[in-house]
Protein backbone atom coordinates (compact mmCIF):
# COMPACT_ATOMS: atom_id res chain seq x y z
CA UNK A 1 0.00 0.00 0.00
CA UNK A 2 1.18 3.45 -0.78
CA UNK A 3 0.63 6.37 1.50
CA UNK A 4 1.27 10.45 0.06
CA UNK A 5 2.46 12.81 2.49
CA UNK A 6 -0.34 15.36 3.22
CA UNK A 7 -0.79 18.39 4.73
CA UNK A 8 -3.70 20.30 6.13
CA UNK A 9 -4.21 24.14 5.90
CA UNK A 10 -7.10 25.87 7.47
CA UNK A 11 -8.55 28.81 6.08
CA UNK A 12 -11.42 30.74 7.94
CA UNK A 13 -14.79 30.78 6.62
CA UNK A 14 -17.39 27.81 6.54
CA UNK A 15 -19.68 26.99 3.60
CA UNK A 16 -23.60 24.55 4.30
CA UNK A 17 -24.09 24.35 0.62
CA UNK A 18 -21.81 23.50 -2.34
CA UNK A 19 -20.72 26.00 -4.74
CA UNK A 20 -21.32 26.49 -8.18
CA UNK A 21 -18.90 24.94 -10.15
CA UNK A 22 -17.94 27.79 -12.30
CA UNK A 23 -16.96 30.12 -9.70
CA UNK A 24 -13.50 28.93 -8.91
CA UNK A 25 -13.93 28.98 -5.47
CA UNK A 26 -14.64 26.11 -3.48
CA UNK A 27 -15.32 24.45 0.07
CA UNK A 28 -12.30 21.91 0.00
CA UNK A 29 -9.24 22.27 -2.74
CA UNK A 30 -7.19 19.25 -2.62
CA UNK A 31 -3.16 20.10 -4.64
CA UNK A 32 -2.55 16.71 -6.44
CA UNK A 33 -4.62 13.92 -7.60
CA UNK A 34 -2.59 10.76 -6.46
CA UNK A 35 -2.60 8.37 -4.62
CA UNK A 36 -4.25 10.12 -1.30
CA UNK A 37 -5.48 13.05 -3.45
CA UNK A 38 -7.93 10.22 -5.09
CA UNK A 39 -9.03 8.76 -2.25
CA UNK A 40 -9.81 12.55 -0.46
CA UNK A 41 -11.75 13.45 -3.28
CA UNK A 42 -13.75 10.73 -3.17
CA UNK A 43 -14.75 10.60 0.57
CA UNK A 44 -15.38 14.58 0.65
CA UNK A 45 -17.44 15.18 -2.40
CA UNK A 46 -19.59 12.29 -0.74
CA UNK A 47 -21.39 14.87 1.11
CA UNK A 48 -23.31 16.86 -2.29
CA UNK A 49 -23.35 19.90 0.07
CA UNK A 50 -19.22 20.65 0.28
CA UNK A 51 -17.81 21.48 -3.37
CA UNK A 52 -14.59 19.83 -4.19
CA UNK A 53 -11.73 21.03 -6.02
CA UNK A 54 -8.94 18.27 -7.71
CA UNK A 55 -6.00 20.01 -9.43
CA UNK A 56 -3.43 18.05 -10.91
CA UNK A 57 -0.56 18.73 -13.05
CA UNK A 58 -1.29 15.71 -15.34
CA UNK A 59 -3.88 14.02 -17.36
CA UNK A 60 -6.20 11.08 -16.91
CA UNK A 61 -4.67 7.58 -17.73
CA UNK A 62 -7.47 5.38 -17.46
CA UNK A 63 -7.17 4.15 -21.33
CA UNK A 64 -3.23 4.22 -21.33
CA UNK A 65 -1.79 0.94 -21.73
CA UNK A 66 1.38 1.67 -20.10
CA UNK A 67 -0.80 2.22 -16.81
CA UNK A 68 -2.75 -0.63 -17.46
CA UNK A 69 -0.04 -3.00 -17.86
CA UNK A 70 0.43 -4.78 -14.75
CA UNK A 71 4.22 -3.93 -15.00
CA UNK A 72 6.11 -3.48 -11.68
CA UNK A 73 8.11 -0.80 -13.05
CA UNK A 74 9.03 0.78 -16.92
CA UNK A 75 6.18 1.60 -19.47
CA UNK A 76 5.83 5.13 -17.72
CA UNK A 77 9.27 5.80 -16.45
CA UNK A 78 10.99 8.89 -18.28
CA UNK A 79 7.54 9.83 -19.97
CA UNK A 80 5.14 12.68 -19.91
CA UNK A 81 3.70 10.67 -17.21
CA UNK A 82 6.88 10.71 -14.62
CA UNK A 83 8.40 13.90 -12.74
CA UNK A 84 11.51 11.97 -13.58
CA UNK A 85 13.50 14.04 -10.65
CA UNK A 86 17.03 13.77 -9.97
CA UNK A 87 19.01 14.37 -6.54
CA UNK A 88 21.81 16.99 -5.80
CA UNK A 89 25.05 15.28 -5.54
CA UNK A 90 25.29 12.69 -2.67
CA UNK A 91 28.21 14.14 -0.80
CA UNK A 92 28.18 10.64 0.75
CA UNK A 93 28.01 8.58 -1.95
CA UNK A 94 31.12 9.83 -4.46
CA UNK A 95 28.62 12.89 -5.59
CA UNK A 96 26.16 10.59 -7.50
CA UNK A 97 23.05 12.23 -8.73
CA UNK A 98 20.37 9.57 -8.63
CA UNK A 99 16.92 9.56 -10.38
CA UNK A 100 13.58 9.58 -8.68
CA UNK A 101 10.60 8.65 -10.44
CA UNK A 102 7.08 9.71 -9.78
CA UNK A 103 3.91 10.01 -11.29
CA UNK A 104 2.55 12.69 -12.83
CA UNK A 105 -1.21 12.66 -13.84
CA UNK A 106 -3.98 11.53 -12.03
CA UNK A 107 -3.50 8.53 -9.76
CA UNK A 108 -0.37 9.77 -9.19
CA UNK A 109 2.92 7.28 -8.24
CA UNK A 110 -0.03 4.50 -7.76
CA UNK A 111 -0.22 4.39 -12.24
CA UNK A 112 3.40 3.81 -12.34
CA UNK A 113 5.55 2.16 -9.09
CA UNK A 114 5.49 -1.61 -8.08
CA UNK A 115 1.70 -1.85 -6.72
CA UNK A 116 3.44 -3.75 -4.02
CA UNK A 117 0.30 -4.16 -1.09
CA UNK A 118 2.25 -4.29 2.52
CA UNK A 119 1.36 -2.69 5.78
CA UNK A 120 3.32 -1.36 8.37
CA UNK A 121 4.23 -3.31 11.16
CA UNK A 122 2.29 -3.59 15.08
CA UNK A 123 5.44 -1.91 15.98
CA UNK A 124 5.95 0.80 13.88
CA UNK A 125 2.37 2.09 14.27
CA UNK A 126 3.18 1.75 18.09
CA UNK A 127 6.42 3.91 18.08
CA UNK A 128 4.31 6.56 16.07
CA UNK A 129 1.85 6.87 19.50
CA UNK A 130 5.13 6.80 21.37
CA UNK A 131 6.56 9.65 19.83
CA UNK A 132 3.11 11.75 20.59
CA UNK A 133 0.30 10.24 18.63
CA UNK A 134 -1.64 7.92 20.96
CA UNK A 135 -4.63 8.00 18.78
CA UNK A 136 -2.81 5.81 16.51
CA UNK A 137 -1.83 2.20 16.91
CA UNK A 138 -2.54 -0.89 14.68
CA UNK A 139 -6.28 -1.94 15.93
CA UNK A 140 -7.41 1.51 14.75
CA UNK A 141 -5.82 1.55 11.45
CA UNK A 142 -6.98 -1.93 10.78
CA UNK A 143 -10.38 -1.28 10.08
CA UNK A 144 -9.69 1.17 7.97
CA UNK A 145 -7.12 -1.15 6.46
CA UNK A 146 -9.68 -3.55 5.65
CA UNK A 147 -12.71 -1.01 4.57
CA UNK A 148 -10.17 -0.21 1.69
CA UNK A 149 -9.49 -3.38 0.38
CA UNK A 150 -10.81 -5.91 -1.98
CA UNK A 151 -8.91 -9.15 -1.77
CA UNK A 152 -9.66 -11.57 -4.25
CA UNK A 153 -8.69 -14.96 -3.28
CA UNK A 154 -5.37 -16.70 -4.57
CA UNK A 155 -6.22 -18.65 -7.99
CA UNK A 156 -4.66 -22.46 -7.61
CA UNK A 157 -1.54 -22.01 -9.30
CA UNK A 158 -1.46 -19.22 -7.02
CA UNK A 159 -2.11 -21.09 -3.85
CA UNK A 160 -0.13 -23.86 -5.38
CA UNK A 161 3.13 -21.01 -5.15
CA UNK A 162 2.12 -20.82 -1.75
CA UNK A 163 0.44 -17.50 -1.84
CA UNK A 164 -1.58 -17.62 1.59
CA UNK A 165 -3.90 -15.43 3.49
CA UNK A 166 -5.17 -14.78 6.89
CA UNK A 167 -9.00 -13.76 6.08
CA UNK A 168 -9.58 -11.96 9.77
CA UNK A 169 -7.28 -8.62 8.88
CA UNK A 170 -8.46 -8.72 5.08
CA UNK A 171 -11.03 -6.88 3.46
CA UNK A 172 -13.18 -7.94 0.78
CA UNK A 173 -15.67 -5.79 -0.74
CA UNK A 174 -13.30 -2.17 -0.41
CA UNK A 175 -12.61 -0.27 -3.92
CA UNK A 176 -8.90 -1.52 -4.06
CA UNK A 177 -8.18 -4.45 -5.73
CA UNK A 178 -5.44 -7.04 -4.30
CA UNK A 179 -4.68 -10.05 -5.35
CA UNK A 180 -1.55 -12.66 -6.32
CA UNK A 181 0.15 -11.75 -9.81
CA UNK A 182 0.72 -14.76 -12.51
CA UNK A 183 4.47 -14.18 -11.66
CA UNK A 184 5.02 -15.77 -8.63
CA UNK A 185 8.19 -17.43 -8.22
CA UNK A 186 7.11 -21.50 -8.98
CA UNK A 187 8.63 -24.82 -9.54
CA UNK A 188 12.17 -25.54 -8.39
CA UNK A 189 13.59 -21.89 -7.88
CA UNK A 190 11.39 -20.93 -5.48
CA UNK A 191 11.33 -24.41 -3.54
CA UNK A 192 15.07 -23.61 -3.27
CA UNK A 193 14.78 -20.24 -1.99
CA UNK A 194 12.48 -21.35 0.81
CA UNK A 195 14.35 -24.31 1.66
CA UNK A 196 17.47 -22.31 1.69
CA UNK A 197 15.63 -19.35 3.84
CA UNK A 198 14.62 -21.50 6.47
CA UNK A 199 17.60 -23.51 6.51
CA UNK A 200 19.47 -20.35 8.00
CA UNK A 201 17.19 -19.79 10.44
CA UNK A 202 14.72 -17.78 8.71
CA UNK A 203 11.03 -17.83 8.91
CA UNK A 204 8.33 -18.34 6.48
CA UNK A 205 5.58 -15.61 6.93
CA UNK A 206 2.26 -17.17 5.86
CA UNK A 207 0.38 -13.65 5.75
CA UNK A 208 2.69 -10.34 6.00
CA UNK A 209 0.22 -7.89 5.97
CA UNK A 210 -0.83 -9.54 9.35
CA UNK A 211 1.16 -6.46 11.38
CA UNK A 212 4.27 -8.78 11.34
CA UNK A 213 6.26 -8.81 7.98
CA UNK A 214 9.18 -10.60 9.06
CA UNK A 215 10.32 -13.26 6.65
CA UNK A 216 9.79 -14.58 3.38
CA UNK A 217 6.64 -14.63 1.78
CA UNK A 218 4.43 -13.84 -1.44
CA UNK A 219 2.84 -10.54 -0.76
CA UNK A 220 0.20 -9.68 -2.98
CA UNK A 221 0.22 -6.52 -5.20
CA UNK A 222 -2.89 -3.59 -5.95
CA UNK A 223 -4.22 -5.26 -9.34
CA UNK A 224 -7.71 -6.75 -10.69
CA UNK A 225 -7.00 -10.57 -11.62
CA UNK A 226 -9.81 -10.79 -13.80
CA UNK A 227 -9.24 -7.69 -16.04
CA UNK A 228 -5.41 -7.62 -15.70
CA UNK A 229 -5.16 -4.34 -14.79
CA UNK A 230 -3.46 -2.37 -12.56
CA UNK A 231 -5.97 -1.28 -9.58
CA UNK A 232 -4.30 2.61 -8.87
CA UNK A 233 -5.97 5.07 -6.71
CA UNK A 234 -7.10 6.92 -9.19
CA UNK A 235 -9.50 3.70 -10.86
CA UNK A 236 -10.13 2.76 -7.49
CA UNK A 237 -11.13 6.32 -5.60
CA UNK A 238 -11.49 8.75 -8.57
CA UNK A 239 -13.43 6.93 -11.44
CA UNK A 240 -16.10 6.20 -10.41
CA UNK A 241 -17.35 9.30 -8.42
CA UNK A 242 -15.92 11.85 -11.27
CA UNK A 243 -19.49 12.59 -12.47
CA UNK A 244 -20.66 14.24 -9.14
CA UNK A 245 -21.48 17.80 -9.58
CA UNK A 246 -20.09 18.76 -6.78
CA UNK A 247 -16.56 17.61 -7.60
CA UNK A 248 -14.58 19.51 -10.33
CA UNK A 249 -10.91 18.07 -11.61
CA UNK A 250 -8.27 20.38 -13.17
CA UNK A 251 -6.08 18.11 -14.77
CA UNK A 252 -2.99 19.29 -17.10
CA UNK A 253 -3.15 22.35 -14.63
CA UNK A 254 -0.41 23.23 -13.02
CA UNK A 255 -0.82 24.25 -9.24
CA UNK A 256 1.97 27.32 -8.42
CA UNK A 257 1.64 27.61 -4.91
CA UNK A 258 -0.61 28.20 -2.19
CA UNK A 259 -1.78 31.87 -1.31
CA UNK A 260 -0.57 31.97 2.59
CA UNK A 261 -1.90 34.68 4.70
CA UNK A 262 1.31 35.64 6.82
CA UNK A 263 -0.18 38.82 8.18
CA UNK A 264 -0.37 38.62 12.12
CA UNK A 265 -3.93 40.71 11.94
CA UNK A 266 -4.90 37.68 9.68
CA UNK A 267 -3.83 34.94 11.58
CA UNK A 268 -6.32 32.02 12.16
CA UNK A 269 -7.22 30.31 15.53
CA UNK A 270 -4.22 30.02 17.67
CA UNK A 271 -2.50 32.19 15.42
CA UNK A 272 -2.33 29.70 12.66
CA UNK A 273 -1.37 31.33 9.13
CA UNK A 274 -4.49 30.55 6.94
CA UNK A 275 -4.72 29.55 3.47
CA UNK A 276 -6.62 31.55 1.13
CA UNK A 277 -6.73 29.16 -1.50
CA UNK A 278 -4.40 28.28 -4.53
CA UNK A 279 -2.81 29.78 -7.41
CA UNK A 280 -2.47 27.41 -10.36
CA UNK A 281 -1.77 27.72 -14.76
CA UNK A 282 -4.62 25.99 -16.46
CA UNK A 283 -4.21 24.02 -19.54
CA UNK A 284 -4.91 27.32 -21.82
CA UNK A 285 -1.22 28.87 -20.08
CA UNK A 286 -3.92 31.13 -18.26
CA UNK A 287 -3.26 32.03 -14.50
CA UNK A 288 -5.99 31.75 -12.27
CA UNK A 289 -6.61 31.70 -8.24
CA UNK A 290 -8.69 28.91 -6.88
CA UNK A 291 -9.91 30.39 -3.60
CA UNK A 292 -10.97 27.70 -0.54
CA UNK A 293 -13.57 28.41 2.17
CA UNK A 294 -12.56 25.91 4.37
CA UNK A 295 -9.42 23.95 3.77
CA UNK A 296 -6.92 23.67 0.92
CA UNK A 297 -5.60 19.89 1.42
CA UNK A 298 -1.83 19.37 0.00
CA UNK A 299 -1.51 15.66 -1.40
CA UNK A 300 1.50 16.79 -3.37
CA UNK A 301 3.55 14.36 -2.07
CA UNK A 302 7.36 14.51 -0.12
CA UNK A 303 9.23 16.20 -2.77
CA UNK A 304 6.81 19.19 -4.61
CA UNK A 305 5.39 19.90 -1.14
CA UNK A 306 8.00 22.40 -0.36
CA UNK A 307 7.50 24.40 -3.74
CA UNK A 308 3.26 24.45 -3.75
CA UNK A 309 3.73 25.79 0.16
CA UNK A 310 6.65 28.67 -0.94
CA UNK A 311 5.88 31.87 -0.15
CA UNK A 312 8.69 34.64 0.06
CA UNK A 313 8.03 36.17 2.75
CA UNK A 314 7.70 32.70 4.28
CA UNK A 315 11.28 30.60 5.04
CA UNK A 316 10.28 27.39 4.33
CA UNK A 317 12.19 23.85 5.25
CA UNK A 318 11.31 20.11 4.66
CA UNK A 319 11.64 17.71 6.97
CA UNK A 320 11.60 14.36 5.39
CA UNK A 321 12.87 11.27 6.68
CA UNK A 322 13.51 8.35 4.37
CA UNK A 323 11.36 5.22 4.89
CA UNK A 324 12.88 3.04 2.27
CA UNK A 325 10.22 0.78 2.38
CA UNK A 326 7.93 -8.44 -6.09
CA UNK A 327 7.29 -11.40 -5.87
CA UNK A 328 8.96 -13.09 -3.76
CA UNK A 329 10.17 -11.16 -0.89
CA UNK A 330 11.90 -11.72 2.32
CA UNK A 331 12.87 -9.45 4.95
CA UNK A 332 15.28 -9.97 7.88
CA UNK A 333 15.55 -7.89 11.49
CA UNK A 334 18.87 -7.45 13.58
CA UNK A 335 18.39 -10.52 15.07
CA UNK A 336 19.02 -12.24 11.83
CA UNK A 337 21.64 -10.01 10.49
CA UNK A 338 24.21 -9.68 13.17
CA UNK A 339 23.45 -13.35 15.32
CA UNK A 340 25.74 -12.81 18.26
CA UNK A 341 27.11 -10.04 17.37
CA UNK A 342 23.76 -8.39 18.00
CA UNK A 343 24.45 -7.19 21.63
CA UNK A 344 27.32 -5.61 20.47
CA UNK A 345 26.06 -3.97 17.62
CA UNK A 346 23.44 -2.75 19.74
CA UNK A 347 25.28 -1.22 22.37
CA UNK A 348 27.59 0.28 19.55
CA UNK A 349 24.23 2.54 17.65
CA UNK A 350 22.93 3.32 21.51
CA UNK A 351 26.30 4.74 22.01
CA UNK A 352 26.08 6.65 19.06
CA UNK A 353 22.75 8.17 18.96
CA UNK A 354 24.04 11.45 20.58
CA UNK A 355 26.45 11.67 17.59
CA UNK A 356 24.01 10.84 15.32
CA UNK A 357 21.47 13.43 16.18
CA UNK A 358 23.99 16.05 16.00
CA UNK A 359 24.75 15.16 12.30
CA UNK A 360 20.97 15.24 11.02
CA UNK A 361 20.26 18.88 13.31
CA UNK A 362 23.07 20.13 12.11
CA UNK A 363 21.62 18.85 8.57
CA UNK A 364 18.57 20.38 9.05
CA UNK A 365 20.05 23.20 9.84
CA UNK A 366 18.32 23.05 13.49
CA UNK A 367 15.02 22.62 12.14
CA UNK A 368 14.70 19.67 14.17
CA UNK A 369 16.87 19.91 17.52
CA UNK A 370 19.64 17.35 18.46
CA UNK A 371 16.83 16.70 21.27
CA UNK A 372 13.99 15.74 18.87
CA UNK A 373 16.44 13.72 17.15
CA UNK A 374 17.61 11.84 19.77
CA UNK A 375 13.78 10.75 20.41
CA UNK A 376 12.82 10.12 16.92
CA UNK A 377 16.76 7.89 16.99
CA UNK A 378 15.94 5.68 19.97
CA UNK A 379 12.45 4.98 19.24
CA UNK A 380 14.05 3.61 16.41
CA UNK A 381 16.66 1.74 18.05
CA UNK A 382 14.28 0.23 20.05
CA UNK A 383 12.10 -1.08 16.98
CA UNK A 384 15.60 -2.77 15.99
CA UNK A 385 16.39 -4.58 19.34
CA UNK A 386 13.49 -4.31 21.29
CA UNK A 387 10.89 -5.21 18.74
CA UNK A 388 12.83 -6.83 16.87
CA UNK A 389 11.01 -5.33 13.24
CA UNK A 390 12.38 -6.44 10.07
CA UNK A 391 15.31 -3.65 8.91
CA UNK A 392 15.76 -5.04 5.77
CA UNK A 393 14.56 -6.50 2.69
CA UNK A 394 14.62 -8.55 -0.60
CA UNK A 395 12.89 -9.44 -3.69
CA UNK A 396 14.21 -12.47 -5.51
CA UNK A 397 13.64 -13.10 -9.10
CA UNK A 398 14.72 -15.24 -11.46
CA UNK A 399 18.10 -14.08 -12.09
CA UNK A 400 18.57 -13.33 -8.72
CA UNK A 401 18.28 -10.76 -5.96
CA UNK A 402 18.12 -7.00 -4.76
CA UNK A 403 18.37 -5.82 -0.97
CA UNK A 404 17.66 -2.68 0.50
CA UNK A 405 17.58 -1.04 4.33
CA UNK A 406 13.52 -0.63 5.32
CA UNK A 407 14.56 1.45 7.91
CA UNK A 408 17.40 3.53 7.52
CA UNK A 409 18.63 6.21 9.94
CA UNK A 410 20.14 8.65 7.31
CA UNK A 411 17.64 11.39 7.10
CA UNK A 412 16.83 13.49 3.75
CA UNK A 413 15.53 17.00 3.00
CA UNK A 414 13.90 18.54 -0.09
CA UNK A 415 13.69 22.37 -0.50
CA UNK A 416 12.15 24.11 -3.45
CA UNK A 417 14.06 25.77 -6.08
CA UNK A 418 13.14 28.72 -8.84
CA UNK A 419 11.91 25.71 -11.13
CA UNK A 420 8.66 24.41 -9.09
CA UNK A 421 9.06 20.70 -11.32
CA UNK A 422 12.85 20.61 -9.83
CA UNK A 423 12.73 20.41 -6.22
CA UNK A 424 16.13 19.96 -4.56
CA UNK A 425 16.07 16.47 -3.22
CA UNK A 426 18.62 15.46 -0.88
CA UNK A 427 18.39 12.03 0.45
CA UNK A 428 21.22 11.77 1.56
CA UNK A 429 22.39 8.28 1.13
CA UNK A 430 25.25 6.58 3.49
CA UNK A 431 25.02 10.05 6.05
CA UNK A 432 25.50 7.52 9.06
CA UNK A 433 27.54 4.04 9.37
CA UNK A 434 24.64 2.47 10.80
CA UNK A 435 22.82 1.83 7.17
CA UNK A 436 26.31 1.11 5.56
CA UNK A 437 26.45 -1.70 8.00
CA UNK A 438 23.42 -2.85 7.36
CA UNK A 439 23.57 -2.96 3.73
CA UNK A 440 26.96 -5.19 3.90
CA UNK A 441 24.92 -7.70 6.09
CA UNK A 442 22.16 -8.00 4.00
CA UNK A 443 24.16 -8.67 1.03
CA UNK A 444 26.46 -11.02 2.93
CA UNK A 445 23.40 -12.99 3.55
CA UNK A 446 21.75 -13.00 0.05
CA UNK A 447 25.51 -14.30 -1.33
CA UNK A 448 24.97 -17.13 1.33
CA UNK A 449 21.24 -17.83 -0.04
CA UNK A 450 22.28 -17.96 -3.95
CA UNK A 451 25.23 -19.60 -3.59
CA UNK A 452 23.40 -22.71 -1.98
CA UNK A 453 24.04 -25.41 -4.13
CA UNK A 454 20.16 -26.16 -4.36
CA UNK A 455 19.30 -22.44 -5.89
CA UNK A 456 22.72 -22.98 -7.80
CA UNK A 457 21.24 -26.05 -9.61
CA UNK A 458 17.94 -24.54 -10.08
CA UNK A 459 19.14 -20.97 -11.54
CA UNK A 460 21.48 -23.20 -13.71
CA UNK A 461 24.75 -23.68 -15.18
CA UNK A 462 24.52 -19.96 -17.17
CA UNK A 463 23.44 -18.26 -13.65
CA UNK A 464 26.02 -19.33 -10.96
CA UNK A 465 28.67 -16.75 -11.88
CA UNK A 466 27.90 -13.38 -9.28
CA UNK A 467 27.46 -10.32 -11.70
CA UNK A 468 27.18 -7.27 -9.21
CA UNK A 469 29.41 -6.59 -7.09
CA UNK A 470 31.18 -9.63 -8.02
CA UNK A 471 33.95 -11.35 -6.25
CA UNK A 472 36.64 -10.06 -7.75
CA UNK A 473 35.34 -6.57 -7.38
CA UNK A 474 34.02 -7.20 -3.51
CA UNK A 475 36.19 -10.69 -2.38
CA UNK A 476 34.05 -12.81 0.31
CA UNK A 477 36.52 -11.65 2.62
CA UNK A 478 35.85 -7.90 1.95
CA UNK A 479 35.98 -5.58 4.88
CA UNK A 480 33.52 -3.02 5.22
CA UNK A 481 35.61 0.06 3.51
CA UNK A 482 35.54 -2.37 0.75
CA UNK A 483 31.66 -2.89 0.90
CA UNK A 484 31.60 0.84 1.34
CA UNK A 485 33.41 2.22 -1.43
CA UNK A 486 30.99 -0.73 -3.68
CA UNK A 487 27.80 1.26 -2.30
CA UNK A 488 29.07 4.55 -2.96
CA UNK A 489 29.67 4.09 -6.59
CA UNK A 490 26.01 1.21 -6.90
CA UNK A 491 23.63 2.39 -4.71
CA UNK A 492 19.65 3.30 -6.34
CA UNK A 493 16.65 4.77 -3.96
CA UNK A 494 13.60 2.68 -4.27
CA UNK A 495 11.48 5.69 -3.92
CA UNK A 496 9.96 5.12 -0.97
CA UNK A 497 10.41 8.19 0.90
CA UNK A 498 7.74 9.77 3.71
CA UNK A 499 8.20 12.59 5.23
CA UNK A 500 6.41 16.47 6.90
CA UNK A 501 7.24 19.73 6.40
CA UNK A 502 6.83 23.06 8.41
CA UNK A 503 6.20 26.60 7.03
CA UNK A 504 7.89 29.45 9.44
CA UNK A 505 6.78 33.26 9.47
CA UNK A 506 9.60 35.58 9.49
CA UNK A 507 12.76 35.16 10.04
CA UNK A 508 14.77 32.46 12.14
Amino acid sequence: MTFSWILYLSALSTAAYASPLNSFEYDYIIVGGGTAGCVLANRLSANPSISVALVEAGPTVFNDSRVLIPSPAGPTWGTELDWNYTTIPQIYANNSILQYHAGRDVGGTSTINGMVYLRPTVDEVGSWSALGNPELSWDSLLPYFKKSEHLQLPTAPNASAKASYEASVHGFVGPVKVGWGNDLNPGEYGQALNTTWQSLGFSWNRDPNTGNNTGLALFPIEKDTVLQIRQDSARSYYLPVMGRPNLHAFTNTTALNVNLDGGKSHHGPQGLVVAKGVNVVLPSGKKQFLRSKQEVILSTGTYRTPGAIYNPSFTLESLTPSYNAKPMTGTLTAADLFGDELDTVAAQLYKDIPSYARTLSEASNGAISIQAQEQILLARANLFFKKNIAIGQYTFQIYGGNRWVTLPLSTENVHSSSDPAKPLLNPNFMQLPWDTLVMQRLFLVLRRILSAPSVQHALGPNATTELSPGYSLVPADASLPQWTSFFQSALAPTWHAVGSAVVYVGSR
